[in-house]
């Protein structure tokens, strides 16, 4: 089982490889919704790499 740290890090991480690629397929907000969900489910485990993590 995943440390609640790292569950919340990897959602993060998933909805935001999703969002990038949902924006370069959407027009916009309209069009924004359903890419973002067709993305969620496209994106693999190989697609979030922690280097792409930084602290704030």
């Amino acid at each position: 089982m995943a440390e609640p740290f790292e569950a919340a890090l990897a959602a993060l991480m998933h909805f935001a490889v999703a969002g990038e690629r949902a924006a370069l397929h959407s027009a916009g907000p309209g069009s924004f919704v359903p890419a973002f969900v067709d993305a969620l489910a496209l994106v693999q485990p190989e697609d979030m790499d922690l280097a792409r993590v930084r602290r704030a």
